[in-house]
Parts: structure tokens; sequence; C-alpha cells
């Protein structure tokens, strides 16, 4: 990904880009806990944020347009949401639930977990485990917090 492009045409995510970028976001939030909440983002830390802020909606945009990607590069681009830790992204991932809920089970766990690692509630407290594996369970958790 070229930071000098920032065209959405030219934006084309690979599974390791997505790799990639989750590790930035990632990188990203976790120095935000480490920054004082007093405003104090250098200068760098400003320009990476609102590079990664266009990367994530190019991301949403991928998702959003349902275009037929491979499931790896959706699961990806789940993934990598989910590591931006960013509550502004919820609403969009719920939508996303519903949209994956019959459609692929593996994609609605990544979704599930990305909204998990958001401090939602998603899967039932009763359960201790979750698995890619147990598709009957995740799409009944998947209803019961889409409401």
């Amino acid at each position: 990904m070229d930071n000098a492009n920032n065209s959405l045409d030219a934006l084309a995510f690979g599974v390791r880009d997505l790799m990639e970028l989750a590790l930035r976001f990632e990188r990203a939030y976790a120095a935000s806990l480490r920054r004082p909440d007093d405003g104090s983002a250098c200068g760098a830390e400003e320009e990476e944020a609102r590079e990664l802020g266009f990367l994530a909606q190019s991301i949403r945009e991928m998702l959003s347009e349902g275009v037929d990607l491979d499931p790896l590069v959706l699961s990806a681009a789940y993934f990598a949401l989910g590591k931006r830790c960013d509550p502004r992204d919820i609403p969009f991932l719920r939508r996303r639930m519903k949209a994956e809920l019959d459609r692929d089970p593996q994609l609605l766990f990544q979704v599930m977990i990305a909204l998990e690692n958001m401090g939602e509630d998603v899967f039932s407290p009763e359960r201790n485990s979750y698995s890619i594996l147990d598709t009957d369970l995740n799409r009944n958790d998947a209803i019961r917090y889409l409401g």
C-alpha cells in the first residue's frame, strides 16, 4: 500500500496487506492507550491516524460493495477492522454481521470476534469457549446479539 497514493481505485487489498494493516491498527491502538489523555499526540501520530482512518474507510467500502472477493480476503478485512478497537466501527460491523448471518459461517464468526474484541457481548455468557466450528451456536449467538 503506497502512502502517496490515496485513490480508492488504486487500493487493492490482499490478505498480506490486510494482515499488515491489522498490525498497524493494533500498534496505533496500543500507543493510544499509553498516551496521556491530554491531546498531546505529535504530528507523526496524527498523520498515521489520518492514514489509518482512510485505510479503514477503504476496507469498509470494499466490504459494503459486496463484490465477490475471496473469503480469505474478507476474513482478513474483518480481522483488521477488529484490531482497530474503534467503537465507531461497531454499527458497521453489526450491519456486516446481519449480512453474513445466512451466507458464510466462517465470516460471521470473524465479525463476531471483531465485535467481541471491541467489548461487545456477542457470545452467550453460558459459553466458556468459542470455535469457528460451532456454526449453530455462533449463529444463535449472533441472532441473540442482533436482537
